[in-house]
């Protein structure tokens, strides 16, 4: 039921419990000479006290429509912090196990830029303070171009990029490596939404992007976003680079 219906409901059963008992407190000897004498003897106290059990039913249903109404939970994601790298890691490790970039990896590669490493989080405020809860994150490697044939070839894997490979401002970006992904399942759903505004719909780093998935789930996002072999031959294989070019949508001319 709504707010609105569970206060309604507590107000009726207050009212009409309030008038049973005072129709027993002021017309009892009436209603006594009415049935001829032939209620029970202790009719009045099991009626009383049925009609305070309903007046009590009803002051909780009232007091429940006052609950303040949960509001549905969203999640955002922005920039990780320094100090959230931590954080970031040990969710990468217990999602993708310890074959995954080294913290020290990921704080060298946060100094050069830091819009590599962002987190997904929903907002808690308690008591005038304002908390981020992490429940996932995603990576996105901005490449120089003297990244691209080595990323192809596979003679470097996302886990360990060299340093001079990441570009640290969007002129010197030609491409995109799209690292760990994870988040908790509810979160799950808006993370390649996230993704997309982040790194491809913008334009702001690169229209190529590359990544490796190493789990039937990376490789389930990669096609859903449309990512695909290098070699065809090797399609749906893991730990291979898979690829993607975005085509901005062309404007529509009505003739």
């Amino acid at each position: 039921m709504t707010q609105i219906q569970w206060r309604n409901t507590g107000l009726a059963l207050i009212t009409i419990a309030g008038s049973v008992l005072l129709a027993i407190a002021s017309l009892r000897e009436e209603l006594n000479e009415l049935f001829l004498n032939q209620l029970p003897k202790n009719w009045a106290p099991i009626t009383a006290g049925a009609g305070m059990l309903i007046i009590i039913v009803g002051i909780c249903c009232f007091l429940y429509s006052l609950k303040p109404p949960k509001t549905p939970v969203v999640y955002r994601y922005d920039k990780a912090l320094g100090r959230e790298l931590p954080l970031i890691y040990e969710l990468a490790v217990s999602y993708f196990g310890p074959e995954i970039s080294s913290l020290q990896t990921m704080q060298r590669w946060h100094k050069i830029n830091n819009s590599i490493f962002f987190v997904v989080f929903r907002e808690k405020y308690k008591r005038f303070r304002y908390e981020r809860l992490i429940v996932g994150y995603f990576c996105g490697i901005p490449l120089k171009e003297n990244a691209i044939e080595d990323i192809e070839n596979e003679s470097v894997t996302g886990a360990h990029i060299p340093e001079h490979f990441i570009a640290a401002t969007p002129s010197e970006c030609v491409a995109v490596y799209i690292g760990g992904i994870a988040a908790n399942f509810r979160a799950r759903p808006q993370l390649l939404s996230f993704i997309n505004t982040e790194y491809v719909t913008n334009g702001k780093w690169a229209k190529t992007f590359y990544t490796r998935p190493i789990n039937d789930d990376g490789k389930r996002i990669a096609k859903a976003m449309s990512f695909q072999t290098i070699d065809p031959a090797m399609d749906g294989q893991l730990n291979i680079i898979y690829k993607y070019q975005y085509e901005p949508p062309r404007p529509v001319t009505v003739p």
